[in-house]
């Protein structure tokens, strides 16, 4: 079943591959479909760009959010998002809200379902950005595999409205709480990239725990950065 479920990701990304590609480096965070009741968070979340060219060319892009389920299958969360080189000019971007819903509970099937919907708009520009996608997750033996599809509308700011797409792909290996090695995949118009990952969860006092992800995503197209270094942060609590 687990190979079934891989095979038809895969399939989905070549059907969406032809003229829905979202263009610009759609590497990211690969989102789990999964809501725990009363939980809330603060997400702190950094992406490194490097092209391997100079120190001063490392572009970084920041995430800071909080986020609460709001019942037992909707969670909210809202960003800000912000830029900078080595932290050189730092500017706030954007402004960004999501919506995941839990469609499904988990292990009720062999592979759990969500969706999640995402506004955004920039903050020196008219322009605006819409999201809405699939989250899918399936676990065999220790291996558990997540696959995310958007489809997404730009708007304003002189930008030609229309429907593009993104994908973004990670398996893990549940080696234990605290150590998950594995690797994720990205794609859209422009990119193409792959790299190892790893992840763990500290528990803390009472029902706090700290979740904290790291990977390292290969570019494979001149468009997008050589390497994008990126960093994840969570802290979860009730």
């Amino acid at each position: 079943m687990m190979f079934r479920f891989v095979r038809a990701c895969i399939l989905l990304s070549i059907f969406f591959s032809s003229s829905l590609w979202a263009d610009g480096s759609s590497i990211d965070k690969v989102y789990q479909p999964y809501v725990n009741p009363l939980e809330k968070e603060i997400e702190y979340r950094v992406l490194m760009e490097n092209n391997n060219v100079a120190i001063n060319d490392d572009f970084f892009i920041h995430k800071f959010g909080y986020g609460q389920a709001i019942t037992q299958k909707l969670f909210l969360e809202g960003y800000v998002v912000s830029s900078d080189y080595a932290g050189v000019n730092p500017k706030t971007d954007a402004y960004e809200l999501e919506l995941r819903y839990q469609m499904t509970e988990r292990g009720q099937y062999r592979i759990d379902w969500g969706s999640m919907y995402e506004l955004e708009k920039y903050a020196r520009l008219d322009k605006w950005e819409a999201r809405a996608g699939l989250l899918a997750s399936g676990q065999w033996k220790r291996l558990q595999n997540t696959f995310n599809i958007f489809i997404i509308n730009e708007w304003g700011g002189g930008v030609q409205s229309e429907l593009e797409s993104s994908l973004a792909f990670q398996s893990i290996y549940r080696l234990s709480p605290s150590l998950e090695p594995g690797i994720e995949l990205y794609a859209n118009e422009d990119t193409s990239a792959l790299g190892p990952m790893i992840s763990g969860r500290i528990k803390m006092d009472g029902a706090r725990k700290l979740f904290w992800e790291f990977a390292v995503i290969h570019g494979m197209r001149h468009t997008i950065p050589n390497n994008t270094f990126k960093f994840q942060l969570e802290y979860e609590f009730i």
